[in-house]
Parts: C-alpha cells; structure tokens; sequence
C-alpha cells in the first residue's frame, strides 16, 4: 500500500512519457504499476467461483512460444518437452512434484507490441474438472508501447489433480487517455 501511496504521490512524474522518449527503467516500472492496477480491477468478480489456490511460477514477456495455447502439464515427461519449448531458464530450476502437483500454463502468442500480456486470474474446481480463467491484457487507444515483438506467458502450479481442465479466455483493453 505505501508503494501504491507513493506512486500516487509521484503521478506528475509519469506525465512526461507521452511527450518524451521512454527509457527502458521507465517503462519497466509503468507496465509494473499497470498491472498492479490492473490485477485490483473487478476483484470479486470471479471471488466466489475462485476456489483452488494457485502459485505463480513466472510470468513472461519472452516465452519464445509464437501461437496462443493453452497447457496443463500432469507428467515429469510433459514438463520436459514444456522447458524445450519456452525461453526462461528460471523454470529449469522449479521443482514440480507430479503425484501431488500440475502444471497451468497460458501463452498468448506473438504481439506486435510490448503493452501485451497474459494472466490466469483465476481456477474454479468444479467437481472432477478445472476451469482456469486467463485475461489477455491489450492496450487501448493512447497507450505507449515500445515497437517490440512479445511472446506471453504465465505458468502456475495447482496442489490438486483433475480428470479435465477447461479454459475460458476474456480480453482486459488497458484504458491509457
């Protein structure tokens, strides 16, 4: 909250991105803080169908994985033939335990720009099945992007196993003017 505060504070201070050439640092920190915002939009929306926890192993820019698609990994086997397919060495080291644990993995596709992203928001646990809600996060008119193919990713890992996951995707268009 305080960082929140702070920034608030400090607005004026992001007024100049329009206008200016935006370094690298900048921008970093204002996709950070859009997503912040973002993340706190429509926050019970989904509250009560949300009833399996989830962690969040990583959530790329740069997965490497041109196409949408959508994953949900159950073995050692299907995790390898995963890491072969995504660009991060952070998931070579994350330790997955296949009798207790699954792999959700949600890939937007090749972008055009660096505004876009993706998130599972939320998994719904419905009996023998999974529902995961993902949102791609687009931007709107006004928005400054940098001129940069992105390929996103998230990938989170669920203590519970399920004889189906379905996938439900919705779009976020980030209000910039």
């Amino acid at each position: 909250m305080q960082i929140l505060s702070l920034l608030t504070a400090n607005l004026d201070f992001f007024t100049p991105l329009r206008y200016h050439e935006v370094g690298e640092m900048k921008l970093s920190l204002l996709t950070a803080v859009s997503f912040l915002l973002i993340g706190c939009l429509n926050c019970n929306k989904k509250e009560s169908l949300c009833n399996t926890p989830f962690e969040s192993l990583v959530n790329l820019h740069h997965s490497g994985i041109e196409s949408p698609e959508d994953f949900c990994i159950v073995t050692e086997e299907g995790w390898n033939r995963f890491l072969k397919e995504v660009n991060s060495s952070f998931l070579d080291t994350v330790q997955i335990d296949f009798t207790k644990e699954i792999v959700i993995a949600c890939a937007m596709g090749e972008r055009g720009n660096s505004c876009h992203g993706i998130e599972i928001e939320c998994i719904q646990k419905d009996g023998d099945a999974l529902i995961v809600f993902e949102r791609e996060i687009v931007p709107g008119p006004g928005c400054i992007c940098l001129a940069v193919c992105v390929t996103p990713l998230h990938v989170v890992k669920i203590r519970v196993s399920a004889k189906s996951v379905n996938f439900t995707r919705s779009t976020y268009v980030m209000i910039c003017d």
